[in-house]
């Protein structure tokens, strides 16, 4: 596998800068359900109980109210002029929070119904494009339409990376390929992100707890069901928290929980933070950007690769694995997230793992066809509707 650039820290000012959620400032609330624990061995340490932390969240559409006044935004190509389909749209507050948001058609253009009110800013985005943002607004000229106009992002920026700390090995004379790249990544979770809290699209999904041999066969399947939902069926918890406390985290005696990152997680200033990156050829027609734990982190955290597409810089799946300097083992376990792009524009998060380990050892799980991991995860199976705002 050939590597295209060194291990680097992102840039702690440039990072949050670029990678910054509009909802960074709503806190998520921890939620523990579709819990799955199992009685612990007496060999296997407090790290190896069982538990999962997923959930699933439903929630009603935003309501209009009766004064919202429509608005035109029109999105284009900054050096052709042609109208660019796909890219976000958001309506932010002075504050700089989301008030409403959406994908542009195939014109170009989107219409939002919001209530007028003064510093407003319109921002948008597309993979390939830099964002571009309209500064605050007179409302008189939102209702005569807004026009953004976005450009092409070069494929490389040479020297980004030189300013803010490096707690990372290698030099970073590549860093600005590598957050070329992750700027792509980054607009992709920010866009899944988007169509999730504007609950634009509407999915019918299965989800499963069940257990794995050490082949990866399932053993025994506890759980299975499905539902309609417009939410991510799974959440995890407040980036900072992970941060602090890691991704494996005891409670009691005998359980253990095992949180993976979301879409939130992954744009938050604590995972920058906390990470280091390195970008790799994959596969044919993929980049490889891994992510590892900056040195000297003494919480559970994890490791793993953003696939992205290498002609289309669209992201793909995230593949991560727990790792722990204190464990008492190495297969900890991991997951994975694999992102959709729908052709009307939206994002959405097609296919969800977690796998956590179970007391058993592979010898034994080997020789007797006990199971050794307990997997929770999901597929969403149709698209049932999108909602233009």
């Amino acid at each position: 596998m050939k590597r295209l650039a060194t291990a680097c820290a992102l840039p702690t000012t440039l990072a949050r800068a670029a990678l910054r959620s509009p909802a960074a400032a709503r806190s998520l609330a921890a939620t523990r359900a579709l819990a799955a624990t199992a009685p612990r061995a007496a060999a296997v340490p407090p790290l190896l109980a069982l538990a999962t932390t997923l959930a699933l969240v439903a929630g009603a559409p935003t309501s209009l109210a009766a004064q919202d006044s429509p608005v035109t935004v029109t999105v284009i190509d900054a050096g052709s002029g042609a109208p660019i389909a796909g890219a976000t749209v958001e309506f932010l507050d002075p504050e700089g929070r989301r008030i409403r948001g959406g994908f542009t058609g195939a014109n170009g253009r989107i219409s939002v119904s919001i209530e007028p009110q003064p510093g407003i800013e319109i921002r948008s985005e597309r993979i390939g494009y830099a964002r571009s943002t309209t500064g605050t607004i007179a409302w008189e000229r939102a209702l005569q339409g807004v026009e953004l106009a976005l450009s092409v992002l070069p494929i490389a920026l040479p020297g980004i990376a030189a300013t803010g700390e490096r707690r990372c090995e290698g030099e970073a004379t590549d860093g600005g390929l590598i957050w070329r790249v992750w700027t792509d990544a980054r607009t992709a979770l920010r866009a899944a992100l988007l169509t999730e809290e504007e609950e634009l699209v509407r999915f019918r999904a299965e989800s499963w707890v069940q257990d794995l041999t050490a082949a990866g066969e399932v053993h025994e399947v506890r759980e299975r069901s499905s539902f309609v939902t417009t939410r991510q069926p799974f959440h995890t918890l407040d980036p900072e928290l992970l941060a602090r406390d890691g991704y494996i985290q005891v409670e009691g005696d005998t359980v253990t929980h095992f949180y993976g990152p979301d879409a939130r997680a992954l744009l938050s200033d604590a995972f920058i933070d906390t990470h280091c990156f390195t970008l790799e050829e994959g596969t044919p027609g993929m980049l490889n950007l891994r992510f590892t734990p900056v040195p000297g982190r003494d919480v559970p955290d994890i490791r793993g690769v953003l696939h992205i597409a290498e002609g289309s810089h669209e992201l793909r799946e995230v593949v991560y694995e727990y790792v722990a300097q204190r464990a008492a083992r190495d297969d900890l376990g991991g997951g994975h997230i694999r992102f959709r792009a729908l052709a009307e524009g939206p994002w959405i998060v097609e296919q969800w793992s977690i796998r956590m380990p179970l007391g058993t050892g592979r010898v034994r799980a080997w020789l007797f066809g006990t199971p050794v991991e307990r997997e929770a995860g999901g597929v969403v199976r149709s698209i049932e509707s999108i909602r233009r705002p």
